[in-house]
């Protein structure tokens, strides 16, 4: 799955990891709203292919932009539109983890990007970890 703004870049040192962990946080939305002072308005998703002795593996870095409760954050317009899209894309991934702890015959990936996108690091014989902070 493409998507738009997605880049490729080569690291090799430990600075290029720097570089581009600015570079994302850079390109990232963030507003302020009634709730919290800022808030990101995106998803950031950051694949990696880590080549160890001529074995490769993947890893996808996925940082989730929090739900927001349209009414108590007190957005309208554009925020909004991007509120209820960032609500979307989490409804969607929890009804593709729901499925897979069920073992159901059909794991609904195709329901949003996001899950298209992280479908390789969700399915059989991927490995999972999260790691959630709330403030």
């Amino acid at each position: 799955e493409s998507v738009s703004g997605q880049k490729e870049e080569e690291v090799v040192a430990i600075d290029d990891v720097a570089r581009i962990g600015r570079l994302v946080e850079a390109t990232r939305a963030a507003q302020g709203h009634a709730l919290n002072h800022r808030s990101s308005r995106s998803h950031a998703v950051l694949g990696a292919v880590l080549t160890v002795r001529g074995r490769s593996s993947r890893w996808i870095f996925v940082d989730l932009a929090g739900s927001e409760r349209v009414k108590k954050s007190d957005v309208d317009g554009v925020r909004m539109m991007e509120a209820m899209a960032t609500n979307a894309s989490l409804s969607a991934l929890q009804r593709v983890i729901q499925a897979l702890v069920r073992r159901d015959a059909h794991v609904p990936y195709r329901d949003h990007r996001l899950t298209m996108l992280l479908r390789q690091s969700l399915g059989v014989g991927a490995r999972t970890a999260v790691v959630v902070t709330v403030s």
